[in-house]
């Protein structure tokens, strides 16, 4: 059977042997002494030696082996204990988040910040860099510089080995994929047929009768690819389909999903509708942990309560797919390059014809190249007026703080743009897939689900995408053609001629306008660290009286900070 755990855990190391170990943290009758100066807090028993939170194909014994690490396809947060080493791993993208924290006392770590802040020597406080990365360049956080100051998280692919006997730590890598363009694969009929018997292989691998299993369905490529894979394997009709509604005609996807739902023949689906998001907002922060960029972080979070609901243990998602398979608009002006490069003109000329965007081919590329060549490359006062003017609501920030970090604008390093999967592969393991990921399963925890980003968690799935040739994954102006393809004979017509690319898309700036008192109440409070107290409301109440249809993400994280700034500050100030 596979190894599959739903777990909250938490270790507390003393470095000092006059030190005692704290007992009063939210976990404590999960207390596990292992060693002199080791205890580990879980709410689930794996084994004496062992926490672990995620789930791995294959593991037979149940006890997840570090030893084994390279065989282990899936998702994980995990901690190992042997022979005076504290070994802590996560798996090779990020799926399952773990967290330390270091003073000269002790060396803490857990799979939640929540589970950190319960330790009573851990005060909530904000990094500053951190909350200007937020705030400013809309990174939700990056490895070495959590927003919670003195939290630090361990990057993805990553092992920290702490030696109990030296009190010293070191973090080592231990995956990393090799992008071999001598190995991409060019046969469309031999890549479609590898690609769909890859994907329901892992599909099959996971839905097991003694569990309750639901998939997403939102109607977009990539769920409908899971639930075509589904239908191949003979399990459609042994697990139940989730699609997320918002009560917006703009942004419903349900007549899509419906024709899923016609064409194979599924007999539980289940349609979940997103409201109250003002009254539940605070809840949603304190689940997520972290601000968001948009409101529509919303829809998964009431997918993941109505999947508590319905007792439903796991549920299967498509995030990351978009990444592999080339899904985004943007993506075009990349590949449009990579064709120039190589001297393929008369495919680059075909390509642009079949571009079907709102503006001009020649303004789309020219935009794209930009922000991912040339804008990072760009002197910082250059890069903070050209972001104050995309949005103007940055000047609202409170200039000491917006000038004692500006340096950080210098992070943001140029992408390469020469080779559309090189691109990918830099959008897959270090884009915004994590972003998304880490939400999932922050969700997932707080209602006792697991989520299974299946594109993302294995091997056999990504490491087979990503070589994929370029000219299979766009092809006629279509995003993700080689997926499409794939499922040809399997998926309805009309999704397979979708453009519109949405996928859990919320009303954002609706919600926004119908809870704009609601919101506002959260500047009340003190936040001149960050903001200009005495235009900020105002600011953020003009806003969003001006907001369209059209989501810009530029506002809500604003909102979003706020709300988890008064949450945490609330409920972790001890």
């Amino acid at each position: 059977m596979p190894l599959k755990q739903l777990n909250r855990f938490c270790g507390i190391v003393s470095k000092k042997m006059d030190s005692p170990l704290p007992d009063g943290h939210s976990l404590l009758l999960y207390k596990r002494k292992i060693s002199q100066n080791l205890v580990f807090f879980s709410n689930l028993e794996l084994n004496q030696e062992g926490l672990f939170d995620g789930y791995i194909i294959g593991e037979e014994d149940g006890v997840f082996n570090i030893d084994q690490i390279e065989h282990y396809s899936g998702s994980w947060a995990a901690a190992s204990f042997k022979e005076e080493l504290l070994v802590l791993s996560r798996d090779r993208l990020g799926v399952r988040a773990i967290y330390y924290f270091e003073n000269e006392t002790y060396f803490c770590f857990a799979n939640e910040i929540k589970s950190l802040l319960a330790i009573e020597f851990i005060k909530f406080k904000v990094s500053q860099s951190a909350a200007f990365r937020f705030l400013f360049l809309s990174e939700n956080e990056v490895p070495g510089d959590s927003l919670f100051e003195g939290i630090k998280e361990i990057p993805p692919s990553c092992n920290l080995i702490f030696d109990l006997k030296q009190n010293t730590f070191q973090v080592l890598k231990y995956y990393d994929f090799i992008l071999n363009k001598t190995n991409q694969k060019y046969n469309e009929e031999l890549v479609g047929e590898t690609l769909k018997s890859n994907l329901e292989s892992v599909l099959n691998s996971i839905i097991h009768k003694d569990k309750k299993i639901a998939a997403l369905l939102s109607g977009g490529i990539d769920s409908s690819a899971i639930a075509s894979s589904i239908f191949g394997i003979g399990k459609h009709n042994s697990i139940s389909f989730l699609t997320a509604m918002a009560d917006d005609p703009i942004h419903d996807e349900l007549p899509y999903a419906e024709f899923v739902v016609k064409k194979l023949g599924i007999l539980e689906w289940h349609q979940v509708l997103a409201q109250n998001l003002g009254k539940e907002i605070e809840e949603m922060h304190l689940a997520m942990e972290l601000p968001t960029l948009s409101a529509g972080s919303f829809l998964q979070f009431e997918l993941m309560r109505f999947a508590k609901h319905q007792g439903i243990d796991y549920v299967i998602d498509g995030t990351g797919a978009d990444s592999l398979y080339a899904g985004h608009y943007y993506y075009k002006a990349i590949y449009w390059n990579s064709l120039f490069r190589r001297g393929k003109f008369r495919k680059l000329i075909h390509e642009i014809r079949s571009y079907d965007g709102q503006d001009g081919w020649l303004k789309y590329f020219i935009r794209n190249i930009v922000i991912y060549y040339y804008l990072p490359k760009f002197p910082v006062n250059i890069k903070y007026k050209i972001a104050i003017k995309n949005n103007p609501l940055l000047t609202a920030l409170d200039p000491i703080f917006v000038q004692f970090n500006k340096y950080l604008l210098n992070e943001n390093k140029s992408s390469n743009i020469k080779d559309l999967n090189i691109f990918l592969k830099s959008q897959f393991f270090d884009g915004g897939v994590k972003k998304l990921l880490r939400f999932l399963d922050r969700f997932g925890k707080y209602f006792d689900v697991m989520n299974l980003s299946i594109f993302s968690e294995h091997r056999e799935l990504f490491e087979n995408a990503l070589p994929i040739n370029p000219d299979l994954k766009i092809k006629n102006g279509q995003l993700k053609y080689i997926l499409r393809f794939a499922f040809k004979d399997i998926m309805p017509i009309e999704i397979l001629e979708r453009n519109d690319k949405k996928g859990l898309v919320a009303p954002n700036n609706r919600w926004i306008k119908e809870n704009k008192e609601v919101f506002l109440t959260y500047f009340d409070q003190d936040l001149s660290d960050y903001f200009q107290m005495d235009s900020i409301k105002s600011t953020i109440s003009k806003s969003i009286d001006e907001l369209d249809e059209v989501e810009n993400y530029k506002l809500f994280k604003f909102i979003s900070f706020a709300i988890w700034y008064k949450v945490f500050t609330e409920k972790y100030s001890h």
